[in-house]
C-alpha cells in the first residue's frame, strides 16, 4: 500500500496550503502500490543518490516527472515534491529514518 494523501471526511483532497480556522479531521488514504517503491523516482528498482538528485532538480524546477515517478518522490504524501520529500529521501538513504 502507498500513502496517496490527506482527506476531509466528504472526500476530498486536502490542500495544506489552506489555512485551518477550526478543528477539522483528515482521513489517510492509502492505495495498492503498483509496483511503485518509494523513493525510487529514477525507476531503477533501488532507493540511492540518483534519486535525491533527481528530486532537487524537480524541487528546483528543471525537471518534470511522470505520474508514477511523482507518486514514488512524495514521500510524505502531500500530492507534491518538496524539501521535506528530499529530506526524508535523506535519511532513506542515510539509513537514519
Amino acid at each position: 500500500m502507498v500513502f496517496v494523501g490527506w482527506y476531509t471526511v466528504d472526500g476530498k483532497k486536502f490542500d495544506f496550503d489552506t489555512p485551518i480556522t477550526e478543528d477539522i479531521e483528515l482521513i489517510a488514504k492509502f492505495e495498492p502500490a503498483n509496483d511503485v517503491l518509494l523513493g525510487d523516482v529514477s525507476g531503477d528498482g533501488k532507493v540511492n543518490s540518483m534519486d535525491a538528485n533527481i528530486l532537487k532538480r524537480v524541487i528546483a524546477g528543471v525537471l518534470a516527472l511522470e505520474d508514477s515517478a511523482t507518486l514514488a518522490g512524495d514521500l510524505n504524501g502531500d500530492g507534491k515534491i518538496n524539501g521535506l520529500d528530499a529530506n526524508i529521501l535523506s535519511r532513506i538513504i542515510s539509513g537514519t529514518n
